[in-house]
Order: C-alpha cells, then sequence, then structure tokens
C-alpha cells in the first residue's frame, strides 16, 4: 500500500491536471449560498415505528484529537433527532427511526481498530467516520464486512479511496478540494502573497500534503517553499514552530492540522512581528482560530468553515439544523461546529431515499447512476474517477470565512470539484 501511495504522489505531482479544481469564476454571484437543498422530508409523527436505521460513527472522543472529533457526534445526533421528531425518514415508502452508535477511537491507531471491530460487532451496514489518516489502518475491517463507510475530513485519499476499497467513500470534498479551494481564497483576498510553505502536525499523511501543495503552487504561480514546518500534534508550545516559519521567508502558511494548534501558531507569529498569512485548510469556522489565539492578534487568517454568524451565506437545510444544535447542545459546543461528518450523513440519507432503499448495494448501485447529490451546503458533484480510480468523492461547494482585525468576515462559496 505504501508504495502505491508513493507511485500515486508522485504522479499527481508530476500531473497537476488530476488534481481538484475550485473556483468562483471571478463572479459576484459566487458569494451567494448554493442552491437550497431543502430540509428534511416532513411527515407525521409516528409512535412506537419498529423499523430502524442503525447508522455507526467512528470517531475520537477521547484523547487529544477530540477537541476535532467530539462535536462530530454531537452534530450527527441532532439530524437523526431532527428527523426522528418528524415520524422517521422516508425511505421506499417506509418510515425509519434513526439510530446512531458511537464508538470511540480514543485518538489511537488501535482504539480506532477496536472500535471499528467494535461497530461491525454491533450489526451497522453504515459507518461515518473520522479523518482518513485515523481509519486507513482499519478500512479491512470495513471492507470485509461490507460495511460502507464514509470518511470526513480527507487529507489525502490516495490511500484511503481507490480501486482497493471498494466500501470506502468520502463525502466531504477530500483534501484535494479543499486546497485548491484555499488557493483560490488566496487568489482573490491575498494578493500580496507570492510564495507558501506547508505547516502542520504530523499526522502520517505530511508528505503526501506537501506534494497536492507543491503542485497547486506551480498551477497557481505561487513559490513553493520546501521547508515544511510539521510539528507533534500534542505539543502546547507553538513559539519554536512559529520561529521556524518566519526563518523559511514565506508570506503565507497552509495546512490543515487541528485548529487550536493552527490559532496557536498564528498567535506566535503575530507576537513575533509577522502577519504571515495562515490558511487553515479544515472545515470549522475562523472564530476557532480566534480563540485560539486571542482577539488582538487575529488577522490575516481564513479557515474553510460555514459562516455561523449570517444566515444568509447558507443553505436552509443548513441554518435549520445548526439552530437546532444550538439550542440543544449550547452556544460553546456551538462555536465549535464543524459540519463535514454530519454532511456526510446528510449525503447518505439523500441517496438511500433516491434508492429508496437502505440496504448498501442497492444504495451504492444507485450511486452509480447519478452525477450530483444534495449536501448540507448544496448540490454536490460525484466524481474523482480520474485522480483516484473510481469515484468515491462527493465534491459539495466549500464556504470560507477570514479574520480581519478580530472580526470574523465572509470569504465566500467556491465550487469544488475532482476530476
Amino acid at each position: 500500500m505504501k508504495k502505491k501511495l508513493l507511485a500515486l504522489l508522485l504522479s499527481a505531482a508530476m500531473a497537476t491536471s488530476l488534481l481538484a479544481g475550485c473556483g468562483n469564476n471571478g463572479t459576484q454571484e459566487s458569494s451567494a449560498p448554493p442552491a437550497d437543498s431543502g430540509a428534511p422530508t416532513e411527515s407525521t409523527p409516528a409512535s412506537g415505528n419498529e423499523n430502524v436505521l442503525r447508522l455507526g460513527v467512528l470517531g475520537n472522543q477521547t484523547g487529544w484529537f477530540a477537541v476535532y472529533d467530539y462535536n462530530n457526534a454531537l452534530e450527527i445526533q441532532c439530524l437523526a433527532d431532527m428527523y426522528n421528531e418528524q415520524g422517521g425518514i422516508d425511505i421506499g415508502g417506509t418510515k425509519y427511526t434513526i439510530e446512531v452508535v458511537v464508538e470511540d477511537g480514543q485518538s489511537d491507531m488501535e482504539g480506532i481498530r477496536a472500535a471499528a471491530q467494535l461497530l461491525v460487532d454491533a450489526g451497522v451496514d453504515y459507518v461515518l467516520e473520522t479523518n482518513d489518516f485515523w481509519v486507513e489502518g482499519a478500512l479491512d475491517i470495513f471492507e470485509n464486512a461490507g460495511i460502507m463507510n464514509i470518511m470526513s475530513q480527507n487529507n489525502v485519499s490516495y490511500s484511503t479511496i481507490g480501486p482497493d476499497w471498494e466500501y470506502s467513500y468520502n463525502f466531504s470534498n477530500g483534501a484535494a478540494a479543499q486546497y485548491a479551494a484555499c488557493f483560490e481564497m488566496l487568489k482573490q483576498n491575498y494578493p500580496e502573497v507570492k510564495s507558501i510553505v506547508h505547516c502542520e502536525n504530523d499526522d502520517g499523511s505530511a508528505d503526501a500534503k506537501k506534494d497536492l501543495i507543491r503542485s497547486l503552487c506551480e498551477e497557481y504561480g505561487y513559490e513553493f517553499i520546501e521547508n515544511s514546518v510539521i510539528y507533534d500534534a500534542e505539543a502546547t508550545d507553538f513559539s519554536a514552530v512559529a520561529l521556524q516559519l518566519i526563518a523559511t521567508g514565506a508570506d503565507a502558511f497552509i495546512g490543515n492540522g487541528a485548529v487550536a494548534n493552527t490559532g496557536s501558531i498564528l498567535k506566535e507569529l503575530r507576537n513575533n512581528g509577522s502577519d504571515m498569512v495562515v490558511c487553515s485548510a479544515i472545515g470549522a469556522n475562523a472564530s476557532m482560530l480566534r480563540d485560539a489565539a486571542g482577539e488582538d492578534v487575529s488577522t490575516n487568517a481564513f479557515t474553510l468553515g460555514s459562516d455561523l454568524a449570517n444566515p444568509e451565506n447558507n443553505t436552509a437545510v443548513f441554518n435549520d439544523l445548526y439552530n437546532r444544535f444550538k439550542e440543544e447542545y449550547g452556544e460553546e459546543a456551538a462555536a465549535s461546529w464543524c459540519g463535514v461528518s454530519v454532511n456526510g450523513m446528510y449525503v447518505l440519507l439523500q441517496l438511500m431515499q433516491g434508492a429508496g432503499s437502505i440496504d448498501v448495494e442497492d444504495v451504492r448501485a444507485y450511486y452509480d447512476t447519478i452525477t450530483e447529490v444534495e449536501s448540507l451546503f448544496g448540490t454536490a458533484q460525484i466524481c474523482g474517477t480520474e485522480t483516484y480510480g473510481n469515484n468515491h468523492i462527493v465534491a459539495h461547494p466549500n464556504s470560507t470565512t477570514r479574520l480581519v482585525d478580530g472580526e470574523v468576515v465572509f470569504g465566500g462559496w467556491f465550487d469544488c470539484y475532482v476530476p
């Protein structure tokens, strides 16, 4: 697998045409939210519903990565509650109550594998997963069981999406599309940036993402600084990381490490007099960067998160779900809203309704007949065949948020597609 990953990455570096494209076509209309995908199917509440749709969730509820993953399970449960309070979800004329089964990977590779086996033992047919670098070592468990698994915040999908994994999917863009969105964001909002360096925590995919960023720099005309700055994911002192970044001379750094870590680096950069642009390629509102860095130093930074403060910049179904989440779990949890894993669930439910079945093979067969599917972020494209060898990528429009003098500012929508 490692040799195959290396070969694919070398190929990707040589042929940037195989990488995802994101763009806003240079038009003002691109700043508007995508066409509304509609709310969950309205239905009359049903009592004593014997039909249950069980969805597994594999994430890190404890350990260092829980700061990112914990909300994912809450968001998924919130969407399940939204459907269940309407009497369940209508699939093929049958109403199903959604039951969410969560297993904790404990921010540990062995824990992830153990949790995956527990979900198999629980008899679920679908699993909504955490980042691809966590679940890579457990994909064989789902493959052997015929469980359709949907990854959320994919880093580099070459080893987790492709012909080797028949049942693995990514319904939230993946790194290729997300990093391309960052480059579009830089081009539109930060014309002063001429050189870029890669910086993030060491999650095992750093080399792959470095090759991806290098290729995008070539495509977009930026100077790529070879000296990546990679740090321990459990680090608490980021002063040395900031000094290393400043020493590279880059105008901006890009990476998709934990938001709290990126915010801490932002703080140290500003404390050392650097105005380097911080590009956080992760689905979180920029307010999370500000919380970690402090309002007084929060500027020249952005994320790929939704604009939580301005509903007009989101779809109606997104707003309905987010408002419910805020009411149910409180303002603090809502401030850490992610959206990528619950989007995977929403897309999966749309596929089930389209297939008229909850059977995995029926859903997969239906998936192969369509080119678009609705997401929480608007109409998404089914794609990825040229890049990954199968079409198991769903690329949805990407919203962005910026930090400007301590304020969170909407950065616009960017359409995404993976060839």
